[in-house]
């Protein structure tokens, strides 16, 4: 199972800075990552024979615009490019990660996410998968509201799943800011994503999460009912004789 394979303890920052980074033992079970910025317009991250490396190109849509690439290399071997979604704005973006996902292969996976801006959406997914033969493929896990979930191993079976709620619930029954949303769990297996969210192991994910929910719904029912005592008062003030 993929969860047997050995996690890597290099972690590289920018080509730009010609330097590399050593993960500290204490971090070791993190997986590694690189967030682009201002400061780090390239990176590039390392597990074993596995590199993953990203960088701000010109968009294949609109030249004009810019867009983070995801170079996967494998045994010093180029496998797979992925373009991810131009945000409109000057500063890089783009998210790299590599996790122990799918466990149909003998390989880690690099999760790539790439933010299109807007009020409230949206964030690109991908996971660059290989199959059973070696052969890399973009496994595309969708456009998600906000920072677009995270992976982690959520059963304890040594593969990360998808975690993020379910975007569907917005706008479906009230406005946006009034909005809230159940939590939804996807997997990635044999190159597939899979909806897990009803696996017995998550179960008390969800607990924790409707719990959650609940709560903010309780907070907001108090501050609209604090918001209204308030109102009545000051109508209150304003009715009493003499005053206009």
């Amino acid at each position: 199972m993929g969860g047997t394979r050995k996690l890597g303890a290099l972690f590289f920052a920018a080509a730009i800075w010609g330097g590399s980074l050593v993960v500290n033992p204490a971090e070791a079970q993190k997986p590694p990552r690189a967030d682009l910025s201002d400061v780090l317009p390239a990176a590039e991250i390392v597990q074993g024979d596995l590199r993953a490396r990203v960088s701000m190109v010109a968009a294949s849509e609109d030249p004009s615009m810019k867009a983070p690439m995801l170079e996967v290399v494998f045994g010093n071997q180029s496998v797979l490019r992925i373009e991810g979604v131009p945000s409109g704005w000057d500063s890089p973006q783009g998210t790299i990660e590599i996790h122990e996902i799918d466990p149909a292969n003998n390989t880690p996976e690099v999760v790539f996410t790439s933010f299109f801006g807007g009020a409230h959406c949206c964030t690109q997914v991908h996971v660059a998968s290989a199959d059973k033969a070696g052969d890399w493929h973009d496994v595309d896990v969708g456009f998600f509201d906000g920072e677009g979930g995270t992976f982690a191993d959520l059963d304890g079976d040594g593969e990360a799943e998808f975690k993020n709620f379910d975007n569907n619930f917005l706008y479906a029954f009230d406005c946006y800011a009034c909005s809230d949303a159940p939590l939804l769990i996807y997997a990635v297996t044999g190159g597939k994503v899979v909806d897990v969210s009803r696996k017995e192991a998550f179960t008390r994910f969800h607990r924790e999460w409707l719990a959650g929910m609940e709560g903010r719904l309780a907070e907001a029912q108090r501050g609209s009912s604090q918001a209204g005592s308030r109102k009545r008062r000051c109508w209150a003030r304003a009715m009493k004789p003499g005053r206009r």
